[in-house]
């Protein structure tokens, strides 16, 4: 309990602390990137407070981008699937990296120059393209039906 309330903690509380703290002194045009996740698209048992926390970034980021559009800030929601970054060495210390996580591994220097395109939703690759639109147009509950199965 004590490791998901941290995660709340880093991923949803820390967003919107320091984005209080910084929002009153971003100039006309100014520039926020969150970092959120192909994860936010979808609930995902046992990965739950993960997808969730970062289902929270992307909602937040699309108000703080409405709500700042009198100053004209540039926020964007940078929602990769997987990243070869130094992410996976902690969270996988009791887990194995599925094959297909593998096979769509981006570079992180590519998802950041996508990043820096001034989009709402910043989604790097074919294939979380694609998951991005599917989890849009179907219901979650198919895909419940089936995640998280062993």
């Amino acid at each position: 309990m004590e490791e998901q309330a941290e995660m709340v903690d880093v991923n949803c509380r820390s967003v919107v602390e320091v984005s209080s703290l910084v929002l009153p002194y971003m100039k006309y045009r100014g520039r926020m990137i969150y970092m959120a996740s192909a994860a936010a698209f979808l609930p995902q048992p046992g990965f739950a407070v993960y997808a969730a926390s970062k289902a929270f970034v992307l909602s937040y980021v699309r108000a703080l981008r409405a709500e700042s559009r009198e100053k004209q800030l540039r926020v964007t929601a940078v929602c990769p699937g997987a990243v070869k970054t130094e992410f996976f060495n902690r969270a996988l210390t009791k887990k194995h990296l599925p094959a297909y996580k593998k096979l769509v591994m981006a570079d992180p220097k590519k998802v950041v120059k996508k990043a820096w395109k001034n989009k709402e939703v910043s989604v790097y690759g074919k294939v979380m393209k694609l998951t991005q639109l599917v989890t849009k147009l179907l219901p979650h509950c198919l895909f419940l039906q089936f995640i998280g199965r062993k």
